[in-house]
């Protein structure tokens, strides 16, 4: 019989036990464990006929319509299975923890494999992320105007062995209105929990983890509560450079976006911008005046940082300036005055 653990030991196995997601590619797709591999008992159509014998004819007339499916496939899970773990050590999940898991747990038995089943499935997985968001961790938030280099900062960090949760890394998206120009599409808003989960539950708990300021949206993916609430109201290094240094930084991003989307995003904000700071800005876009448009979008950007701060405690915000968009020189500054309130600390 195959082992039934909750998400926790499920998830705490050595990488050498490959995860399968044994439900149909449209769940699989929507959203996953990320170590999982996709393995579906059923297509999409397939899985849709046996869910209609169930709510039609019942369970029996389920069982025996998908034991008529999966009957001829059988020697092809098994094959397919031993290529992603020649070792036969196994974990499965299905969406509840019922049939489809069970039945191919049942199958791989058979065949000599050692076989771990996610008990309530992924349902219960989904559970966990959720809650695991409202856990008492430590970490330091980095803020700024846009154009202030803090993704590279933050990439920077995690170079030197800082733990780092990449919220826009995960999120295919810079968390601008041009933030989505050259970007992959985006997960789903579930994917996207997934897989800040899986950061979140890896870094060490004793030590912080850095993390970027953000919007409650990034792009069309919104933060887990939980997780907003306490960017909003922890500790934030706000790095303030001059408007003018940040938009050298954004004109070199531009210049490399395609044109049309880049007017596409000055005609998104037009609204709060005005007609005539907005017309301006795509002119000088036309001229390939990267630097005059870039300047013109943080008049946008700045002002509406400006009214997320307002929401903070005053007392929580540390204020670091700088001349330069040098991420070395920024990431030091940053160190730094770390390291000066840990000495302040331990000789107080």
């Amino acid at each position: 019989m195959p082992v039934r653990v909750n998400v926790a030991d499920f998830l705490s196995y050595s990488d050498s036990w490959p995860v399968l997601d044994v439900r149909a590619p449209l769940e699989y797709r929507h959203g996953h464990i990320p170590a999982a591999l996709m393995f579906p008992l059923f297509s999409d159509e397939e899985r849709a006929v046996v869910g209609t014998l169930y709510h039609q004819q019942g369970k029996d007339d389920a069982v025996a319509g998908g034991m008529k499916i999966v009957g001829p496939r059988m020697h092809e899970y098994v094959e397919k299975a031993t290529l992603l773990a020649p070792e036969k050590k196994i974990r499965i999940y299905c969406w509840r923890g019922g049939m489809r898991s069970a039945s191919v747990a049942f199958l791989l038995e058979t065949a000599g494999f050692t076989v771990v089943l996610l008990e309530n499935g992924y349902k219960a997985y989904r559970q966990y992320v959720r809650e695991s968001f409202t856990d008492d961790r430590d970490f330091i938030i980095l803020g700024g105007y846009t154009g202030s280099g803090k993704t590279e900062i933050l990439h920077k960090l995690s170079e030197e062995g800082q733990q780092v949760l990449d919220l826009e890394g995960h999120a295919n998206h810079k968390g601008s209105i041009f933030g989505g120009i050259g970007q992959d599409e985006q997960p789903t808003n579930e994917m996207f929990e997934n897989a800040v989960h899986a950061d979140w539950m890896r870094f060490n708990r004793i030590q912080p983890f850095w993390i970027e300021d953000e919007s409650y949206e990034i792009g069309r993916i919104s933060l887990p509560n939980p997780l907003f609430a306490r960017i909003r109201e922890g500790e934030l290094i706000k790095l303030v450079i001059p408007a003018e240094v940040r938009a050298e930084n954004l004109a070199e991003e531009y210049g490399k976006c395609p044109m049309q989307l880049l007017e596409d995003a000055f005609l998104r904000i037009q609204k709060r911008l005005g007609n005539e700071l907005t017309q301006k800005a795509i002119m000088a876009l036309q001229s390939k005046d990267y630097f005059s448009s870039a300047l013109i979008s943080l008049q946008y950007y700045d002002k509406a940082y400006d009214y997320g701060l307002k929401r903070r405690d005053k007392a929580k915000i540390t204020i670091l300036e700088s001349a330069t968009t040098n991420v070395d020189t920024n990431t030091k500054l940053i160190k730094d005055h770390l390291d000066n309130e840990y000495r302040k600390q331990g000789s107080s």
